[in-house]
């Protein structure tokens, strides 16, 4: 008895059709149909639980769904032809190769010192390997890093 009110709410009250309309885009009744799943999946305790917070709920899991790993994901770029793809990809590695060569022409204009502790950063992936490998306090190179990464930016 809960879940059909539950899921009559769900599938009638406009605030979450609308939110959904706006967070999965032309997905959105995939997304709906994927909340009445979950709600399907609810014991009737959870759902009492729940109640108390329903719309709270809901907005919080259709969020969760159209997260980057969420289950809408399995849904997205289903509606992009390869062409599309390829041309999508092909502008995109022109933008990368140009700010990549911007942010290296930057780079080399910097102190030796700055240049050579971001080249081990982004070599060892992290402060800390940084200042061991180095020797310097990790203090020291966090603000040269935070620096180099304020002009490159």
């Amino acid at each position: 008895m809960l879940k059909t009110q539950f899921l009559k709410y769900v599938i009638t009250d406009t605030s979450i059709r609308g939110y959904a309309m706006r967070l999965a885009g032309p997905n959105w009744e995939d997304c709906l149909q994927e909340l009445a799943l979950i709600i399907c999946e609810k014991s009737e305790k959870e759902l009492l639980d729940i109640q108390g917070y329903r719309n709270f709920w809901c907005v919080r899991t259709i969020r969760n769904m159209n997260g980057k790993r969420g289950v809408m994901a399995k849904y997205r770029n289903r509606s992009i032809t390869k062409a599309e793809k390829d041309e999508i990809d092909s502008a995109t590695w022109e933008y990368s190769k140009r700010c990549d060569a911007g942010v290296l022409e930057r780079l080399e204009k910097m102190h030796w010192y700055q240049r050579e502790l971001f080249k081990c950063y982004v070599e060892e992936g992290t402060i800390r390997k940084v200042s061991e490998l180095t020797g310097i306090p990790s203090t020291s190179v966090f603000d040269t890093i935070k620096k180099v990464k304020d002009e490159l930016t």
